[in-house]
């Protein structure tokens, strides 16, 4: 309801009476929906802004191409399953070594053959989900250890390299975390 001081600005009662039942009344009503409507299509068109900014960098963060038919011709047996790699172009050569080093370890040591599940961006790190052979597991107890170490460090150098660029960067966002060096962070 709205209140006036009484007395002071010289309102009768009766004038007060009235302004309240207009707000009250259908008058009131009305203005406070369309109100409530104008603000609903102002709150419309900061989220629709929001959805095209973060949709224009969600299309970046699958690699480019030539980036994935690179590394499905280079490493056949990892990526078996022709997996999209939902993750910038800048962190190529961290997925391409640590992919060789995989690979080397199954062709040269006898390490079980790693299979690349998803690759992705997931809180501004690198995601390396895969399987791989089982074999003995007593056995291969050191050799799996090895795997995960390699995998767990690739991962964690993903926090330090710009995932859209290649270039030295951090994490960065509140509700959006991405791995940008400074560059990268002012275009996005």
């Amino acid at each position: 309801m709205m209140s006036f001081a009484r007395g002071s600005n010289g309102l009768k009662l009766e004038t007060l009476a009235k302004l309240e039942r207009v707000e009250q009344g259908s008058f009131g009503v009305a203005l406070r929906r369309g109100f409530t409507i104008l603000l609903l299509l102002e709150i419309r068109n900061v989220v629709v802004k929001v959805v095209r900014s973060i949709k224009n960098v969600v299309e970046e963060l699958n690699m480019n191409e030539k980036n994935t038919e690179k590394l499905y011709k280079d490493f056949p047996k990892i990526f078996k399953e022709h997996i999209l790699l939902r993750c910038g172009d800048g962190w190529f050569t961290l997925i391409y070594e640590l992919c060789g080093v995989l690979q080397f370890n199954t062709d040269k040591n006898n390490y079980p053959q790693v299979v690349a599940e998803q690759i992705k961006e997931k809180f501004g790190g690198l995601r390396f989900y895969y399987t791989s052979e089982v074999v003995d597991c007593g056995e291969n107890k050191e050799k799996y250890g090895h795997i995960r170490g390699a995998v767990g460090f690739a991962e964690s150098m993903s926090y330090h390299i710009c995932e859209m660029c290649g270039n030295a960067g951090k994490a960065r966002g509140k509700c959006f975390l991405l791995t940008l060096c400074d560059e990268c962070n002012k275009k996005y």
